[in-house]
């Protein structure tokens, strides 16, 4: 009785051991699968920009002469692509986080606009929680802004309010020339305005309370 009992306890052994290998074997395809899902989304949400990227890396090696201006534009667009991935990677493990994220993305950006010889100015009131799409929305549309204004922006000041489950969003473009055209400018979730004043594009931007989707 007892030799059974040492064979059905090995048998048992043996089994437990290949069902923790199923086990771990799973787990690891399904980790694997998931960092896949998350690289694929992320190469998706910024494809626009990757594109773009590639494209300032070829001119700059076409022309060297302007091989600065483009390497210093570049820096912005990758300031972006960094920031935006974060922010997807952080919307994947909870809805809501501190505002500062958002203040931390913008002013990321607005400081490698500075190596293009744009002033920039950034004045946030970012506490308590905010919903991640709804900061991620607030910074697709700023980006959205800088890159159709890139080639001809000479300042930017940026005024954020975020409060009670809603965010507002003010940029003021200063621009070479005068008259700057607005664009086809989109907030997920919320409204968005554009004005222009002399050499300035103003765009006013609200999300979630108050804002209407559009």
């Amino acid at each position: 009785l007892a030799e059974h009992l040492r064979d059905a306890n090995e048998t048992l052994e043996e089994r437990y051991d290949l069902m923790k290998a199923e086990v771990e074997l799973k787990e690891r395809r399904l980790q694997a699968e998931e960092k896949s899902r998350l690289y694929d989304r992320i190469a998706r949400d910024i494809a626009p920009q990757l594109s773009k990227a590639d494209e300032m890396l070829q001119q700059s090696r076409a022309h060297p002469e302007r091989a600065k201006e483009m390497l210093s534009q570049l820096c912005v667009i990758s300031a972006y692509i960094k920031r935006r991935a974060n922010l997807l990677l952080l919307g994947e493990e909870k809805s809501a986080a501190s505002a500062r994220e958002l203040e931390s993305c913008l002013r990321e950006s607005l400081d490698n606009l500075r190596l293009c010889g744009i002033i920039t100015y950034l004045d946030c009131h970012c506490d308590g929680q905010s919903a991640v799409k709804q900061m991620t929305a607030v910074y697709d549309l700023f980006e959205q802004v800088v890159e159709h204004l890139l080639g001809q922006l000479s300042a930017m000041v940026v005024t954020v309010h975020c409060a009670q489950g809603s965010i507002r969003m003010r940029i003021q473009a200063g621009c070479k020339d005068t008259n700057p055209t607005g664009s086809d400018f989109s907030l997920a979730g919320g409204t968005v305005t554009c004005e222009t004043q002399d050499e300035d594009l103003i765009v006013e931007a609200t999300i979630g309370q108050g804002g209407a989707a559009k």
